[in-house]
């Protein structure tokens, strides 16, 4: 009688760590979910931006306060994204490359808002340059929103994920200070 107790007791506490295995893939998989809806969020609110910027007709005052409004939208992203999820990804052999080809990609869009900076918004240019930047950005967040951001909560983990996650949230907060 004492051995079936033993046994009952020891296939419970399996049992139980079983479920507390599946629940800590199911947080990772919350984190890492999480994570993608404030990505997505963050990407919408930029696409809803560009959406606005590239009317037709608009003057030259709106045109200057929606390029200043599309910046102070993206430019805390992609700070607090290069320096919390790139950087922890770039320190795991399996996703570097990945990791490195995003921060390019921010560098390439880095370097088109520059160009944009130093135009004035009047000149047929600017709104090539800004189409440029658009479809950067767009290609940018579909691969982020992809298999980019399945190999990150796979290379990760939970743990790690969710305090990516949320230094990402702290820095993008001190970003848009």
């Amino acid at each position: 009688m004492r051995r079936i107790a033993v046994l009952v007791i020891a296939i419970a506490l399996l049992m139980s760590g079983a479920a507390w295995a599946q629940q800590s893939g199911q947080k990772s998989g919350q984190d890492g979910q999480q994570f993608l809806q404030a990505l997505k969020q963050d990407h919408e609110k930029v696409m809803q931006d560009f959406k606005q910027l590239e009317q037709p007709g608009l003057s030259k005052e709106k045109k200057e306060q929606l390029w200043s409004q599309l910046k102070k939208d993206l430019e805390p992203h992609m700070k607090a994204e290069e320096e919390t999820l790139y950087k922890t990804m770039e320190d795991k052999q399996s996703v570097k490359q990945a990791a490195l080809r995003a921060e390019a990609e921010h560098q390439a869009a880095q370097t088109v808002m520059e160009k944009l900076d130093g135009m004035d918004v009047t000149d047929p240019r600017w709104d090539a340059n800004l189409y440029v930047l658009s479809e950067q950005i767009k290609h940018h967040a579909k691969e982020e929103e992809g298999k980019f951001m399945q190999k990150a909560q796979q290379a990760l983990g939970p743990n790690e994920m969710q305090k990516v996650y949320s230094d990402f949230q702290q820095e993008k907060q001190e970003q848009a200070k």
